[in-house]
């Protein structure tokens, strides 16, 4: 079995070197006037050029089937990002061991990227609106997860854990009703196989996350804080979002 290789060179230099990429995110406001995708791949450039020695993982090459990638892929499905237990990808000329993945379940669910170091995988998701708000469709916000947020309307773009914007009070109530919606609409039928009703989840965040500046900075200390605490193992690090 091919072992999961320390980083860059060890957990403290990758640390060091996301909190300097978030630093360069908020402080310099890059890409903040870009909207969608060309947001997104303001912060990919940024994560492949300040992580030294990763390798950058298209969306199509992680998903293909019969892949290198594929068991990783279907882990990585169901909010898993444990790896450790897993062969390091080879392709017979490199080892897949520090990587960035696009997308790596698709472009409409989460997380937008993956940063995966020792077998270890730190999800980050992307938002971009105009306007300050955020609307997270049917995925609400995940605790220990990272967030970043483009407002090109402003231009401003700032970062946040998932337990900066939600409890797990809130949390709860918003998915119990989703699942109550769902088993009520079980029960629909219209005795016509032409027809159906489909219901999509829509949580809609009202907070604007630019009206005070102390928030914006406290919640970025601790996105640091955060991650220059990661130890890349399974026993301080939430890995498993299912």
């Amino acid at each position: 079995m091919t072992k999961h290789k320390i980083g860059i060179e060890s957990v403290d230099n990758l640390n060091s070197a996301l909190v300097d990429i978030f630093d360069k995110i908020t402080n310099t406001g890059a890409g903040a006037s870009s909207t969608g995708n060309n947001f997104e791949q303001t912060i990919y450039t940024l994560l492949k050029s300040g992580l030294s020695g990763f390798v950058f993982v298209s969306n199509k090459q992680w998903r293909q089937k019969g892949g290198i990638f594929e068991e990783y892929a279907k882990r990585a499905m169901k909010n898993n990002f444990d790896f450790s237990d897993l062969l390091v990808p080879s392709d017979g000329k490199f080892v897949y061991n520090r990587i960035i993945v696009e997308n790596p379940n698709s472009t409409q669910r989460w997380p937008d990227s993956l940063v995966i170091f020792n077998g270890i995988g730190l999800p980050i998701e992307i938002k971009s609106t105009k306007t300050d708000r955020i609307v997270w469709n049917g995925g609400l916000p995940r605790f220990d997860a990272i967030y970043i947020f483009n407002c090109w309307g402003i231009p401003r773009t700032t970062t946040f854990l998932g337990q900066d914007v939600i409890t797990q009070e809130v949390r709860k109530i918003l998915m119990d009703a989703e699942r109550h919606e769902k088993a009520l609409l079980n029960k629909v039928k219209t005795g016509d196989e032409r027809w159906e009703y489909y219901s999509r989840p829509m949580y809609l965040g009202n907070e604007k996350y630019f009206k005070s500046e102390l928030t914006v900075t406290q919640r970025e200390e601790r996105v640091k804080d955060f991650i220059i605490n990661l130890p890349w193992n399974i026993y301080g690090q939430v890995v498993n979002f299912s």
